[in-house]
């Protein structure tokens, strides 16, 4: 018998009140092993680093040119 037979044939066993307590601890348990691991952030740079200047273009880096931001928010 395997362990979610076990724990299904004694849960029925228990009255539902105490089924629903188990169900919650479940939930809880689920619930911190998820939170538990927190996805690491990546930046867009660092997820495109393969593709950085694989474009033959004359375009350069915007936030290097003076006349980029001009007028924004105006």
């Amino acid at each position: 018998m395997t362990i979610d037979q076990i724990a299904a044939e004694k849960m029925r066993e228990l009255p539902l009140d105490k089924q629903q307590e188990v169900l919650d601890f479940i939930e809880f348990l689920h619930s911190k092993i998820h939170t538990a691991q927190p996805e690491s952030a990546v930046s867009f740079l660092d997820a495109a680093q393969e593709f950085v200047g694989c474009l033959d273009s004359d375009l350069t880096d915007l936030s290097y040119n003076p006349q980029h931001m001009e007028g924004y928010g105006q």
